[in-house]
């Protein structure tokens, strides 16, 4: 029997972060193909405002701006539109290890209280495994949420847990993420958190990504086959009335779609002998 890969809520997440890379994507791509026609109109009719280059734009008035300084609109604008697209990816990260930490203690039967941060609440029970989650691996999804929260409340000025994450765990970080992977513009000692460039953006949507990946995992590999199966059979007995009768047929195809949910929510590839005998079920 394998153990299990996967949480059902990886997909989820993942799900979202890929909306979220679509839309920056999106972004970037409307801001290149304006920006060569835009710079030209500047260069051509520098002090006119945007309500008369742009006659037939609606809000051009409420813009009312030099081409010059529209120029510099863009600019702000893109990277307004990339860290939203940053704090955004964080948040779903966030709210996922808040959902599997709850999945754990639901399976497990074992109500895990959470608390904020949710990344500590991550620490505090992923600490004490056999095979501790890498520490460089929590400390990444701190220097996240820490960034993200200069982002959505505008902070012009560094927090001190910021600072101290910087000064002590920036330079492992660096080397930790390269030895494993190329992280194109991004500098985690870099002292901006507000400030974004495309190619950092893109990067750390990424490292959301892997982040989310691997958290998953870990948290998966702690389940116990015998929760999982019997989730799943009391979600079909619940859901499949169906599936309640009491002969071997029925007990068998319920055994059956038992052993494909596992596998793919879980990753679990097992026999559908090893079920029945979990479940104290038996098959003919």
């Amino acid at each position: 029997m394998s153990l299990p890969t996967k949480t059902p809520l990886r997909n989820v997440y993942m799900r979202a972060l890929a909306s979220v890379n679509d839309q920056l994507c999106l972004t970037l791509f409307m801001h290149e193909d304006v920006a060569a026609r835009w710079q030209e109109l500047a260069t051509l009719r520098p002090t006119e405002f945007t309500s008369e280059v742009f006659p037939g734009n609606e809000f051009a008035e409420r813009i009312h701006v030099p081409m010059t300084r529209l120029l510099s609109f863009r600019d702000a604008q893109l990277n307004t539109s990339l860290g939203v697209s940053f704090a955004f990816a964080v948040e779903q990260l966030l709210l996922f290890i808040e959902a599997v930490l709850r999945h754990w203690g639901d399976m497990a039967e074992t109500p895990i209280k959470l608390a904020d941060p949710i990344d500590e609440t991550l620490n505090e029970h992923l600490v004490t495994l056999t095979v501790p989650i890498e520490h460089s691996l929590l400390r990444t999804v701190k220097y996240l949420r820490l960034r993200r929260n200069h982002v959505i409340h505008g902070a012009t000025e560094l927090t001190s847990e910021y600072s101290r994450l910087l000064k002590h765990d920036a330079p492992g970080l660096q080397r930790f993420w390269e030895a494993r992977s190329s992280i194109p513009g991004l500098i985690f000692g870099d002292k901006s958190p507000t400030t974004f460039s495309p190619s950092e953006t893109i990067t750390l949507v990424k490292l959301v990504r892997v982040c989310l990946e691997e958290i998953d995992t870990i948290v998966a590999g702690q389940l116990r086959p015998n929760w999982i199966f019997s989730s799943i059979n009391a979600g079909l007995l619940k859901n499949r009335h169906e599936l309640r009768v009491r002969n071997p047929v029925v007990v068998g195809r319920r055994i059956r779609k038992i052993k494909h949910h596992s596998g793919s929510m879980y990753g679990l590839h097992v026999q559908a002998s090893h079920i029945a005998s979990a479940l104290g079920e038996s098959l003919q």
